[in-house]
């Protein structure tokens, strides 16, 4: 425990949005917790922290080039020190998954009480871990239903509706993966039915969970 008067939490903040970069720092800025950078891209992270050796580093998992999570995997391996929170709008079990893979103690959602993410902060940098509560809750409900793989006959996906997935999977919306593809948003709605239909689900967290499951997807999908 840090005791009364001991040195602040020094963190760095990376999120490419600039509002979201902002209002988090000047919230969890005070007291106990000081903001040493912030960085709006997962290669800018790692040479901040590299740098500045923060005690706890809050990392969005979406960002170009670097995503998070890998900018997360090579933090870890050049700052041990640093305890990592991802901090997400994304509940995806694949994500937090690859994130724990990747070295995070922490995963919180980022519509989070600004007083639940200081004492994540505080949380990690004790050595403990910290998960938003519906995260955990999907978690469980995964690990108590039985997987789809077990059924006699398993839908499958043809290759578009993977690739489908996979950028579903990296938290982009209809419009932008119609147009990596290609194909009018009008046409992704139609391949998520499909992929919902097959898949025996009724949302893209669901499935882009039963993806992974199944082996259409990998963490190297979202990396």
């Amino acid at each position: 425990m840090k005791e009364p008067g001991s040195a602040k939490i020094r963190v760095l903040i990376a999120d490419d949005h600039p509002h979201s970069r902002e209002g988090l720092c000047r919230l969890i800025d005070g007291e106990e917790v000081a903001v040493v950078a912030t960085a709006q891209s997962g290669i800018e992270a790692i040479e901040l922290a590299t740098q500045l050796r923060p005690n706890v580093a809050l990392m969005d998992v979406a960002m170009p080039g670097l995503c998070g999570i890998e900018a997360a995997r090579q933090m870890k391996q050049a700052c041990p020190e640093t305890a990592i929170i991802m901090f997400s709008a994304y509940d995806y079990e694949a994500y937090v998954s690859a994130s724990l893979q990747a070295g995070a103690s922490g995963y919180l959602l980022k519509d989070a009480d600004i007083d639940k993410v200081i004492s994540a902060i505080k949380i990690v940098h004790q050595g403990g871990s910290v998960f938003d509560r519906r995260i955990t809750q999907n978690i469980v409900r995964s690990l108590c239903t039985e997987p789809k793989g077990m059924r006699q006959s398993t839908p499958k996906l043809n290759s578009r509706q993977i690739e489908v997935l996979r950028l579903a999977a990296k938290g982009k919306n209809n419009r932008e993966i119609g147009e990596e593809l290609y194909i009018s948003h009008r046409t992704v709605q139609t391949h998520l039915m499909h992929i919902f239909r097959n898949l025996d689900v009724a949302s893209r967290t669901e499935a882009v969970v039963q993806a992974f499951k199944q082996g259409y997807l990998f963490t190297d999908d979202i990396t």
